[in-house]
């Protein structure tokens, strides 16, 4: 445990912000249809000295795998845009 990096408590203002950003991804894909919504979570701390690392997360079911139309392929960028 001593060689993990230390982990830091995150602000709440930027929970907030975190929350609402996954939030954003779920309520895309409700209102898409894009993908059945298993659960939304994010980290209270973050690694101390990782500079990229995942804070958060909208969870979906990633489905049956087969050849899917144009729209199926448009709401799914939709709910994984990047916000920037």
């Amino acid at each position: 445990m001593a060689s993990l990096p230390g982990r830091v408590a995150l602000s709440e203002k930027f929970l907030w912000a975190l929350a609402i950003h996954e939030l954003g991804h779920a309520a895309v894909a409700f209102a898409t249809g894009a993908g059945k919504l298993w659960g939304v979570s994010i980290e209270s701390k973050a690694s101390a000295s990782v500079e990229r690392q995942i804070l958060g997360a909208a969870v979906m079911e990633a489905g049956e795998v087969e050849n899917h139309g144009k729209q199926f392929y448009l709401d799914n960028i939709a709910v994984f845009r990047r916000a920037n």
